[in-house]
């Protein structure tokens, strides 16, 4: 049909941040799977960390999905474009494999 678009149209990802906890296995996995495809960091949520993610939180709380009991899932990664603003928000490898396609 003409006018109608069904590509689909991806905005480019500079970076990742990995909001997690230590000994996670799915944040483990996750960040194995985006080493080598785009560059990013893990940070745990305990000390400095949690205060790193309470500022990125107040600019995106409308945007992060909470569980059924109100908490933040846990790893929460978050992909920046070249302005550093972000683009895409996941909570599971499934999620992050749809958004990187490499």
């Amino acid at each position: 049909m003409p006018g109608r678009r069904t590509e689909r149209v991806t905005l480019p990802i500079k970076r990742f941040e990995l909001f997690g906890l230590p000994n996670c296995k799915e944040c483990s996995e996750i960040y194995e799977y985006l080493q080598g495809k785009l560059n990013g960091d893990k940070t745990d949520l305990i000390g400095d960390g949690a205060v790193k993610f309470r500022k990125v939180y107040s600019k995106l709380k409308s945007r992060i999905k909470r569980d059924e009991h109100g908490s933040i899932p846990i790893p929460t990664v978050l992909f920046y474009d070249e302005a550093d603003e972000i683009i895409h928000i996941a909570y599971k490898l499934e999620e992050v494999k749809k958004i990187i396609v490499k």
